[in-house]
C-alpha cells in the first residue's frame, strides 16, 4: 500500500488530497484538505467574486474545502491526516482522534520556506503529537520530514533539501488525552479563577 499526496475530484471541483493505495493502485481512503488556502488555493466569497476574478487570474479552477468530519483508514488502522499549514489547526486532529485515529501523518509543501519556517512547521506537529498523545510522521518534499514520538521528541529529521529514506517504528495508541477531549478547557478555567481572584482583591481594597 501506499499512501499519497495528490488532487482529489467531488462532482466537477478539485480538491487537495490524501489518498490510500492498495496493491492494484485503487483508491481505499481519501482525505481531501480541509483548511485552504485563501487566495492561494481557494476564493473566499467565490460566489460573489468568483466570475470577477476568473477574469483576471490565470487560475482556472480553485479548490474547494472538505469536509470537516472526514475518516482516513489504512491496512495498519485509522490514521489523522494533516495537509501542510493544516498543522495549525489543533481541532482538526483533535476530530480525527476523537473518531478513533492511532496516529497521526502530515504531509507539505515546504519548498517556499527557509530552515527557520520548516523548524517553525515542525514545531506545530511537536504541538499536535504531544496534545493527542500520539506518534507522529511528517512528509515533506524539501525538509524536515521525520518522526515524532507522544511525547514530542523528535527521534527522526531528515536534512532539508535533500532526498532522504527514513524508516521507523510507529506504535498505534487507543487511549486519549484530557486535551483530544475537551479540548482548550483550561483557558477558561484560568479565566474564571482569575476574575475571581480579581473580584476578591477588589473587594478586599474596598473595605475601610
Amino acid at each position: 500500500p501506499i499512501a499519497l499526496g495528490s488532487f482529489g475530484t467531488r462532482g466537477d471541483r478539485t480538491t487537495q488530497a490524501f489518498i490510500m493505495l492498495d496493491a492494484d493502485a485503487h483508491i481505499t481512503s481519501q482525505y481531501d484538505k480541509i483548511k485552504v488556502v485563501p487566495l492561494g488555493e481557494a476564493l473566499p466569497f467565490e460566489d460573489l467574486l468568483g466570475k470577477f476574478i476568473t477574469r483576471l487570474s490565470p487560475i482556472k479552477d480553485f479548490l474547494i474545502a472538505g469536509d470537516d468530519r472526514q475518516t482516513f483508514t489504512t491496512p495498519f488502522g485509522p490514521v489523522a491526516i494533516g495537509i501542510c499549514y493544516e498543522s495549525a489547526f489543533p481541532e482538526l486532529f483533535r476530530t480525527q482522534v476523537q473518531q478513533g485515529s492511532e496516529f497521526i501523518i502530515t504531509t507539505s509543501n515546504l519548498d517556499p520556506y527557509s530552515t527557520v519556517l520548516m523548524a517553525q512547521h515542525e514545531a506545530h506537529d511537536v504541538m499536535r503529537a504531544i496534545e493527542n498523545s500520539r506518534y507522529l510522521a511528517r512528509a515533506t518534499n524539501t525538509g524536515y520530514s521525520g518522526l515524532i514520538t507522544p511525547h514530542g521528541v523528535v527521534t527522526l529529521r531528515s536534512n532539508s533539501q535533500r532526498f532522504e529514506v527514513l524508516i521507523a517504528e510507529v506504535f498505534r495508541i487507543q487511549s486519549t488525552t484530557l486535551y483530544t477531549k475537551f479540548g482548550n478547557w483550561m483557558m477558561p478555567v484560568l479565566v474564571i479563577v482569575s476574575a475571581i481572584g480579581f473580584i476578591k482583591t477588589m473587594r478586599s481594597r474596598s473595605i475601610p
